[in-house]
């Protein structure tokens, strides 16, 4: 379960590249500079089951969006645009909260915290990815009660 939870953390700082953008015009720099050759290394386990996926992300405070796509359980792209056929979007209210989560001890309290809270959100678009979804935060939730 540790990696389901990795995963998403992976999602909301938007990988590797981006934990160092703290602010804004970091974070831009960052996302055009993102060698999208270099996320093919990172592969999903199988049992996270996030195969062939596309998130797109809203940072709401600092209005900054943008996708990641998966496909075959590997990170394809990173974009700084949103792809028109997205199967999940993630809200998170500032970019502050990345913050947060990067330097916090316990960063899995402190993404349970923000989910519970609406600063972190995330949505599934069909009917089938918010089962899936739903399904997912309930088992990250009964996961951190035996943490």
């Amino acid at each position: 379960m540790k990696k389901v939870w990795l995963f998403f953390v992976f999602l909301l700082v938007l990988g590797v590249n981006f934990l160092n953008a703290l602010e804004v015009q970091d974070f831009q720099n960052i996302c055009n500079q993102v060698d999208n050759n270099q996320l093919k290394d990172f592969e999903i386990p199988s049992y996270i089951p996030y195969s062939d996926e596309v998130f797109n992300y809203y940072i709401l405070e600092e209005n900054l969006n943008g996708s990641i796509v998966i496909e075959n359980s590997k990170f394809t792209s990173i974009n700084c645009q949103e792809n028109e056929n997205p199967t999940y979007t993630i809200y998170i209210k500032n970019i502050n909260i990345l913050k947060e989560i990067q330097e916090a001890e316990d960063g899995f309290n402190i993404y349970n915290e923000k989910v519970a809270n609406k600063e972190i959100e995330i949505k599934g678009i069909t009917w089938n990815k918010k089962i899936k979804i739903a399904f997912t935060k309930l088992v990250l939730k009964v996961v951190s009660w035996f943490r």
